[in-house]
């Protein structure tokens, strides 16, 4: 699909002073995870699974093996609860959990056996016309991004993902249709219940062959902010 790396030409969209960053303690997480999706996307294209729920439990089913072989102190869980006090508790597609105490992981303000790295998964595109914007938003406030921005999805924490299983076009056609979704909602600020900054595209960090990495940085709304590594790997 593309070089080992390769660089876009959109004026303000590439990583550089004004790119967020991640904490470095999240450094061996994310990199772990975008090896096991080169792994996944060579395992995925042998089966015929498309839909959304069925990639995403193959994945962790690559995940935690790969995890437990290689002595990581992580491992994930599908559908995880936000909260498990409540019944009607929002369910995060991937929960990144620590094991024991280990303090190698980072941990924000949550204690225990907590998701410290929640991920959301979403098909690109995703099917059906009505919902194609659903990697930012989506009916009722539960669009890919905008989960994170409502604090649905990792309220109390810094950094969280955004896995993309890109099973048409590329990396270089997704960025420049999100971003331009992003820019849009941006100039619609009293016609939304969430507000939206130009400021909050994807920046690229890499593109490679099977997939690539972009970061955003994302005002909730309470105003706090959210910084979202995006993770995509072909499916096709």
């Amino acid at each position: 699909m593309f070089n080992e790396t390769y660089e876009l030409e959109i004026p303000g969209s590439l990583s550089g002073p004004d790119a967020p960053e991640f904490d470095t303690s999240l450094t061996t997480l994310i990199l772990f995870i975008e090896k096991t999706l080169v792994i996944f996307s060579e395992a995925i294209s042998a089966t015929g699974i498309q839909n959304e729920k069925g990639l995403t439990q193959a994945l962790v089913e690559i995940l935690n093996p790969s995890a437990i072989k290689g002595f990581y102190p992580f491992w994930f869980e599908k559908e995880y609860m936000e909260n498990p006090e409540r019944g009607d508790s929002p369910s995060v597609d991937i929960g990144t959990l620590k094991l024991g105490d280990d303090d190698r992981v980072i941990n924000s303000k949550l204690a225990g056996n907590k998701s410290f790295f929640s991920i959301e998964a979403k098909r690109l595109p995703t099917p059906g016309s009505k919902r194609e914007k659903e990697y930012v938003i989506g009916s009722k406030n539960n669009g890919g991004i905008e989960r994170f921005k409502t604090g649905k999805h990792g309220s109390l924490l810094k950094y969280s993902g955004v896995i993309g299983f890109i099973q048409e076009n590329d990396f270089k056609y997704w960025h420049r249709k999100i971003n331009e979704w992003i820019v849009e909602l941006s100039r619609m600020d009293s016609e939304l219940d969430i507000k939206w900054h130009e400021s909050e595209i994807l920046r690229p960090k890499h593109f490679k062959r099977t997939t690539a990495q972009l970061v955003s940085k994302h005002e909730r709304m309470d105003k706090s902010n959210i910084i979202l590594c995006h993770l995509w790997v072909t499916c096709n």
